[in-house]
């Protein structure tokens, strides 16, 4: 009797038979089973390190105040600034880390869905998508080398996380943008799009990169093709790259470290003889934070306050903004 005759391979083929329809249902829940842990993580999200920087600075001198602070003394990151306003420990919510960490993780869900579904040109199934979102954040999750900082660390998520996620709304807005049949669904479809590449590219400065070059490949693959609506959208969302670019690029605080790294430089470059001062080190301050500062042969511990002011007594040079390092031959 062959092996395909046996009792056991009889009694496998009948277990198959009644599992079969069943299949979706129990490949739903073998994903559900393996995210379950990541979505349990959320109950014990707390805040970490720069939660608590920022969250005193809000406290201290008001939302808007810190706000403006950072962008003109810190970063150029105008849509993470915006959304470190929903940092909970600046209103004394603890409990919003957890719900925040969950949101990330369900957004993530969300947007991938939708983007399957578009890319598929809505022929995969709302509950097929979801299943392969699911599939896809799994393997994400996986190959992370620390999850923590994509999904439960909130200053992290702000920075990395949600660019990521406006990452795949916006193409996928402005492509059924073009796919719409009325205006209001064009019009709609393509604010989004703007919104999403605003946010994007004022989140951090690799995802403005990967904006910028993601707008030029469809610009110019809408051009040889002689696609010129296709054309008129990615050129207008370029523009709106461009603008959030500006506002990015143009901070003062950029300005400021734009300024201070080229003087790094060029002190670099110039030989001095032995016995003149010979290194100048430039860092952007940080309210609140205690640093080092030697000038001369002496070194003083100071305070870096809000005007950046780095001077110890004995010492007559002060420079803006930046803490200045002095070491002699």
């Amino acid at each position: 009797m062959s092996i395909a005759q046996t009792p056991q391979a009889a009694s496998w083929r009948r277990l198959l038979r009644r599992v079969w329809p069943w299949r979706r249902w129990l490949l739903g829940g073998v994903l559900a089973l393996l995210l379950l842990p990541y979505v349990a993580l959320c109950l014990y999200s707390q805040p970490y390190w720069d939660d608590y920087d920022y969250a005193a600075l809000a406290r201290r001198v008001g939302q808007w105040p810190a706000q403006r602070y950072l962008y003109t003394h810190f970063t150029g990151r105008y849509f993470t600034l915006l959304l470190t306003r929903l940092n909970p420990l600046a209103y004394g919510w603890l409990p919003g880390f957890k719900w925040l960490s969950l949101g990330w993780l369900s957004a993530t869900l969300v947007v991938q869905t939708l983007a399957l579904r578009v890319l598929a040109r809505q022929r995969l199934s709302w509950r097929a998508a979801a299943g392969w979102s699911g599939a896809l954040i799994l393997a994400q999750l996986y190959v992370m080398p620390s999850p923590y900082g994509a999904f439960y660390w909130f200053s992290s998520a702000v920075v990395y996380q949600v660019p990521v996620i406006l990452a795949m709304l916006f193409p996928v807005a402005a492509l059924q943008a073009g796919r719409a049949s009325h205006f209001a669904g064009r019009a709609g479809c393509y604010t989004i799009a703007a919104l999403a590449l605003l946010g994007m590219v004022g989140s951090n400065e690799l995802a403005l990169l990967l904006a910028v070059w993601f707008l030029g490949w469809c610009c110019w693959l809408s051009y040889r093709r002689a696609s010129y609506p296709a054309l008129r959208r990615w050129l207008g969302l370029a523009v709106v790259a461009l603008a959030g670019a500006l506002v990015v690029v143009l901070a003062p605080a950029m300005l400021s470290a734009y300024s201070t790294k080229t003087l790094a430089w060029l002190f670099r470059s110039i030989r001095l003889p032995a016995g003149p001062l010979r290194k100048h080190c430039f860092s952007s301050p940080s309210p609140g934070n205690l640093r080092r500062c030697s000038c001369c042969p002496y070194c003083w511990p100071i305070r870096r306050i809000a005007t950046g002011t780095c001077a110890p007594p004995a010492c007559g040079y002060r420079q803006a903004r930046a803490c200045c390092l002095y070491s002699g031959a």
